[in-house]
């Protein structure tokens, strides 16, 4: 998905800075890259599942289906020119939502 690839691009961009000559900048290469991966590979698609699945419903914040609206009583009329104003604000202010 979208967070693997962007871990293997930051692996890639970080591993880049392995072929330096100077010692301090390959092993903090070294360490971001590893880092990375293991975030990447390991926590975000085995530890954070496994956790979400052990604590259950009501601390996931994963995506849900939304409610569906209904609007009850709607009638598709047309009004005449002179009371189109008056009758377009009475039925939108009698029109219940119902939402399920």
């Amino acid at each position: 998905s979208i967070i693997t690839a962007a871990g293997a691009i930051m692996a890639t961009a970080f591993g880049g800075f392995l072929f330096s000559s100077c010692p301090v900048l390959l092993q903090w290469s070294f360490l971001m890259t590893t880092a990375v991966l293991f975030d990447t590979m390991i926590v975000r698609t085995l530890v954070v599942p496994i956790l979400f699945y052990w604590l259950g419903n009501e601390w996931s914040w994963w995506p849900r289906k939304l409610a569906t609206i209904t609007i009850a009583n709607h009638q598709t009329t047309t009004p005449s020119s002179s009371n189109r104003h008056h009758e377009e604000e009475e039925n939108n202010l009698t029109e219940p939502l119902i939402i399920t």
